[in-house]
């Protein structure tokens, strides 16, 4: 049996052609429904799995046994989420991954309020910013490939 879909209606003109156009194929097609809704959410975030990154506490923390040590090198970046005028300023996000193991660690740091940190995402458009800003795998995604690029600095 096919779910039905909320009728969705205003004096029998349906308000959506297209939640209209996809009840009739899920009726006419037993199974369709669940492969289109899977399509549907499967396709956002969809990530190679080698690629995906591993929130961990320590990077190359405690080896699992079945895994080789990884001795990639270490990357960090640390970065202000407060205003200047805040009092809450000095507390920043630290960043820290190895690109070999993908593995990664984030945590809330404490910088003087005299020191300058380099900003990596100045050049971008303000749009682009913000939507890095907003995920910890999009902003490692963007670090890591600065510096698979040549484009990181070796020292802090």
């Amino acid at each position: 049996m096919v779910p039905k879909l909320p009728n969705i209606h205003n004096g029998g003109i349906p308000l959506v052609p297209k939640l209209a156009r996809i009840e009739r194929r899920a009726s006419a097609e037993p199974g369709w429904l669940a492969g289109f809704v899977a399509r549907q959410v499967g396709a956002v975030g969809r990530r190679a799995a080698g690629w995906t990154w591993t929130k961990v506490s320590v990077v190359h923390g405690a080896q699992v046994e079945d895994r080789v040590p990884c001795n990639g090198d270490l990357r960090s970046y640390r970065y202000r989420i407060y205003a200047s005028t805040d009092r809450a300023y000095t507390r920043c996000i630290g960043l820290t991954w190895c690109s070999a193991c993908r593995e990664y660690s984030g945590t809330m740091v404490y910088v003087a309020r005299g020191v300058n940190l380099m900003n990596r995402l100045a050049g971008l458009p303000a749009l682009e910013r913000e939507k890095l800003l907003r995920s910890e795998v999009k902003l490692l995604d963007y670090l890591d490939r600065l510096a698979r690029r040549g484009s990181w600095p070796t020292g802090r």
